[in-house]
């Protein structure tokens, strides 16, 4: 039975684990960083009997296709919790696919990772987002680049979360809503909606009062009177909320 670890002490600069295979029929020491390692214990049998395991043991998935990896296996391992026992089966032929693509690349593995890897691709612009959010030039351009994919690509990824656009302009909201309903920030709210990118206040308050189904002062004054989050309607789809994995394994089972 070999298993993959995914160590957080071998991360490079740019946050990502890299992620090694070795086999537990064979001794193995190695030394790790304090923050420990991420380990996932999968059974020989999942892989094809030509598939050549012994040869790649103690072996570091390096480069992008390592990098997609470890990535995924974070994603995995945050998920777990919210996990329900009818996914499992979806989540063990994702990993599957994407051990056989990284150790073994060829063009029908690639091809059958192709959900997995949209996963991970998802996962990263969101973190690129949240951390970029306030910035400017935060556009469709500037994540194709930071993601390497193209904008087509892009588009087609965010689909299901209402389009690449209308997501960012959400994640503005919701820290505009966040700051109107904390009592201690006293800012007006032109300049708050300001330091998220909406400079024009009328469209403003049209786009939130259309996203919330209250305005911007309606949602100030019940934060403020300890009524939490005030929403006037809801929303069709609460898409934003749905876990990129989870967007994965209903792909899987389709």
């Amino acid at each position: 039975m070999p298993f993959h670890s995914s160590k957080p002490g071998d991360a490079p600069a740019n946050g990502r684990a890299l992620p090694r295979l070795h086999c537990l029929s064979k001794p193995f020491e190695a030394e790790m960083e304090a923050d420990g390692a991420l380990a996932l214990f999968m059974p020989r049998d999942l892989f094809a009997s030509s598939f050549e395991l012994d040869d790649k043991s103690n072996a570091e998935a390096a480069g992008r296709l390592g990098s997609l990896l470890g990535d995924y296996l974070l994603l995995l391992n945050r998920s777990l919790p919210e996990l329900r026992m009818t996914e499992l089966p979806h989540v063990v032929e994702a990993t599957r696919c994407l051990m056989a693509m990284c150790l073994a690349p060829s063009r029908n593995r690639i091809a059958e990772a192709k959900k997995p890897i949209n996963s991970i691709l998802i996962e990263r612009a969101r973190r690129l987002i949240d951390l970029r959010l306030a910035q400017a030039d935060l556009t469709p351009d500037m994540l194709c680049i930071e993601l390497g994919v193209s904008r087509s690509r892009l588009y087609r990824l965010f689909e299901p979360l209402g389009g690449i656009s209308a997501y960012i302009r959400r994640q503005r909201l919701l820290r505009t809503r966040d700051a109107l309903s904390d009592s201690s920030d006293m800012r007006p709210i032109a300049c708050i909606a300001e330091q998220w990118g909406f400079y024009d206040a009328s469209a403003y308050s049209r786009t939130f009062r259309h996203e919330f189904g209250v305005t911007p002062k309606e949602a100030r004054e019940a934060g403020w009177n300890g009524c939490g989050y005030l929403v006037g309607q809801s929303r069709p789809q609460e898409a934003n909320h749905v876990s990129s994995l989870e967007y994965l394994l209903r792909g899987l089972s389709a």
